[in-house]
């Protein structure tokens, strides 16, 4: 028999083995179970059962535990229970075999909801003479099938999880109805040795930790109790197994020891002032995103979610904090796109999840060239807007024509700019002739009889405007 994890809710002993249901016979069958005695039961053999644990994934079963690890998970979905079974499985070729394969699957069982029920129902099934729950044999005893009987059967009518058996006449009972769920995740060439989990409490989020064969610590985000997504893979000790059960998180949560064969490592459970732009931060694991990690709009940095290290990241609907990919800060959108250097007009910016704020709390920041004040920002859109006056004059250095410059917003409140975009200022009359100037990129226009071009067409004489491919701003110039 082969122990993989131990453990104690509410006054009752669990036990998660491993071993061959076929143990006198010739042919092995190896198989794990789970099994419970209650505290109160001194002789270990009333209240003991065990039923098997197996994990599908795709019509495959995998029948041999690596590590399991009760968690105390806060539910999302209504009616469920917050203490569930996570165990890493390995698949035996016909059972025939205790040394697993290199693939690996990760299954969750409610313990009342799925376990406790199950050991409930198979008293119940005993007591109306199911056969298919009987005697457990190797406990010492000759193996009998179950016999219906009316009193028993009436006893356990009203009895609720978790249930401590105490009648004599049916003690150590097992059976071939097994506890099935369907893996979470699963992979091929790798054996996952360990497990542990945490609850995020900040974002209210899951996440499993899963040791290997490998020397990898591998971070599965938990999305509900049927799914996982894998976000992270981290090389400890590389071609050393991470040792059953050997994950084990430090007293603060931040950090995870990591026990292989060779060593003891510890390992922070989030890195997140590695990623240094919004997408990087966000974007984890192809998109799946680590859930310790969001992005702090007014610091541009990747934080957990807590005042110390972003403030404001407890207001929600704020957008001080974001958390997911699709929500990244950025301009959208600049209206116009660019601008004559000797115009000054007042330039819309559509920003999506603008951190909440008056005018007064940001200003636009036209690189080196001048810091403008924000005149309004309407936020009655999906993307709000904000407005802010462009300078007065823009100098652009000939023959080019045009000048980039990095336009951003600037946030009173922590004094740095946090986020960005291009915008480009630029002056026709570097162009010389009427095709060089209506050809440009720039809304650009050629006065014929003032031989010039200009990008305010309103100082051209009637009827003497060749009209460039962009589109013209009309309005006069400060």
């Amino acid at each position: 028999m082969d122990f993989i994890h131990g453990f104690n809710s509410n006054n009752v002993n669990y036990y998660v083995v491993v071993y061959d249901e076929n143990y006198s016979q010739t042919i092995p069958n190896y198989q794990t179970y789970i099994a419970h005695t209650c505290e109160s039961d001194q002789t270990y053999k009333v209240s003991y059962i065990e039923l098997p644990l197996v994990c599908n994934h795709k019509g495959q079963k995998y029948m041999l535990a690596q590590s399991a690890y009760l968690a105390n998970r806060v539910p999302s979905e209504p009616n469920t229970s917050s203490l569930i079974l996570v165990v890493t499985f390995g698949m035996s070729e016909n059972g025939a075999s205790s040394i697993p394969e290199r693939k690996s699957a990760v299954c969750v069982y409610s313990l009342s909801d799925k376990i406790e029920y199950s050991f409930l129902n198979a008293y119940k099934e005993c007591a109306q003479g199911n056969t298919t729950f009987k005697t457990v044999q190797w406990a010492g005893s000759d193996q009998h099938d179950c016999k219906a009987n009316d009193l028993w059967e009436q006893l356990l009518v009203d009895e609720q999880v978790p249930y401590c058996h105490y009648l004599e006449q049916i003690p150590d009972l097992g059976g071939n109805a097994p506890i099935v769920a369907d893996a979470i995740y699963q992979e091929d060439d790798t054996l996952f040795t360990s497990v542990t989990f945490q609850y995020v409490d900040e974002v209210q989020e899951s996440v499993i930790f899963l040791g290997d064969d490998k020397g990898d610590l591998v971070k599965l985000r938990l999305n509900s109790l049927t799914s996982a997504q894998k976000y992270e893979t981290k090389t400890i000790d590389a071609g050393s197994a991470v040792i059953r059960n050997g994950l084990m998180l430090s007293k603060d949560n931040d950090s995870i020891y990591v026990t292989t064969k060779q060593q003891i490592t510890k390992v922070p459970v989030e890195e997140c002032e590695q990623y240094t732009t919004c997408s990087e931060c966000l974007g984890v694991g192809g998109g799946v995103g680590d859930p310790y990690c969001g992005w702090c709009t007014l610091m541009n940095r990747c934080t957990r979610k807590n005042d110390n290290e972003c403030t404001g990241a407890y207001k929600d609907g704020e957008n001080r904090w974001l958390n997911n990919f699709d929500q990244c800060i950025s301009i959208t959108d600049i209206e116009p796109a660019n601008l004559p250097s000797d115009m000054q007009i007042e330039l819309t910016l559509t920003v999506r999840s603008l951190p909440s704020g008056t005018p007064q709390s940001y200003f636009c920041v036209f690189e080196d060239i001048k810091t403008m004040p924000v005149l309004a920002i309407d936020n009655t859109k999906e993307s709000p807007t904000l407005t802010c006056e462009t300078p007065p004059e823009v100098e652009i250095v000939k023959p080019d024509g045009f000048r980039k410059v990095n336009l951003s917003i600037l946030s009173n409140e922590t004094n740095m700019e946090f986020v960005s975009s291009e915008f480009v200022f630029y002056d026709c009359s570097a162009f010389q002739d009427c095709t060089n100037c209506v050809s440009s990129n720039f809304a650009c226009d050629w006065c014929i009889y003032e031989n010039e071009c200009t990008g305010n067409s309103l100082k051209c004489k009637l009827q003497g405007v060749v009209g460039g491919k962009g589109v013209s701003i009309h309005l006069s110039s400060p």
